[in-house]
């Protein structure tokens, strides 16, 4: 299981990737 401060950042990465969407999709397919 990942640790709560993990599940912080990738919350916090997924509002960066909603917002420039180009790189978003490109981000999440990585």
């Amino acid at each position: 299981m990942a640790t709560p401060n993990l599940q912080q950042k990738q919350k916090k990465n997924m509002r960066k990737y909603k917002q420039n969407k180009g790189d978003a999709y490109r981000g999440i397919a990585r």
